[in-house]
C-alpha cells in the first residue's frame, strides 16, 4: 500500500493534512472540525446518519492539529468538499475556510480543462 501524508492547508495558524492513498485523498474531519471551532461530535453523527457520507467515510491514520499521528474518521476529497459546504455554523472563520476550498477546487487543472471544452 502506498501512503503518505501532506498538508492540505494552512488555516487559522494551524495545518490540516491528508492522506494520499493508492491514488485516493482522504482527510481527517477531526482537524477540521477543530480549526473552524465546529462541534465534532455533531458532525460526525450527522456523517453517520447519511447513507451516502457514512458509505464513504473511512478511519485512517493521520496528522492531528497537535502533529501527532491518530486515527481518525477521513472524507475522500471529492466527497469532502460537499460535506463542509453543508456545514452552517456562526463559528469564527468558517466561511473563510469555505472560500479556501473553493479556490482549491477552481485551481484544480481538472476544473481548468472542462472550462475550456465550454
Amino acid at each position: 500500500m502506498n501512503e503518505k501524508v501532506r498538508k492540505f492547508l494552512e488555516f487559522n495558524g494551524k495545518s490540516i493534512h491528508f492522506l494520499a492513498s493508492d491514488g485516493q485523498f482522504w482527510i481527517a474531519i477531526k482537524p477540521i472540525c477543530e480549526v473552524l471551532e465546529v462541534d465534532y461530535s455533531n458532525e460526525i453523527a450527522k456523517i453517520e446518519k447519511s447513507d451516502f457520507l457514512s458509505e464513504h467515510a473511512s478511519e485512517h491514520t493521520i496528522v492531528s492539529i497537535d502533529g501527532e499521528l491518530q486515527k481518525m474518521v477521513c472524507l475522500p476529497e471529492w466527497i469532502f468538499y460537499g460535506w463542509l459546504f453543508k456545514i452552517e455554523s456562526d463559528a469564527p472563520g468558517l466561511l473563510d475556510f469555505k472560500m479556501e476550498c473553493f479556490a482549491i477546487l477552481n485551481n484544480n487543472p481538472m476544473n481548468q480543462s472542462i472550462a475550456s471544452k465550454i
